[in-house]
């Protein structure tokens, strides 16, 4: 398996485990943002539609789908600075920036391994 493919699969396990954790025990996580949760039910939406996201992941990889890798690079990249103005704005805790920065470094693992497959002349 190409590194690209290994990147895109580690993500996509990474975010079904988060959705598990939303399915869950959304109240952990909701509190380590510092947020309090008072709708179980969209907490849950949230989990469940994590989990079908790294779903897709998860088969892109195994598909070698690298249209999909580089996709990927672009919103995976956008996550922290969403992260860090619902920080700023909504008073959210400092930590809901760790799970950007997550997201930044597995798509910039995904597009240095993207470029270095692309000048190995691996298509």
């Amino acid at each position: 398996m190409k590194m690209s493919a290994v990147s895109v699969l580690v993500f996509g396990i990474y975010i079904i485990l988060i959705g598990i954790l939303f399915l869950f025990i959304p109240q952990v996580l909701f509190g380590l943002m510092g947020m309090v949760l008072t709708d179980y039910l969209v907490a849950r939406l949230l989990g469940m539609l994590l989990m079908f996201f790294g779903y897709y992941y998860v088969r892109a990889a195994l598909k070698m789908d690298k249209d999909f890798f580089s996709w990927t690079t672009h919103t995976r990249a956008l996550a922290i600075v969403f992260l860090t103005v619902f920080c700023l704005v909504e008073k959210a805790s400092p930590l809901i920036i760790v799970f950007g920065a997550v997201d930044l470094f597995g798509a910039a693992w995904t597009f240095a391994a993207l470029r270095k497959e692309k000048k190995a002349g691996e298509v």
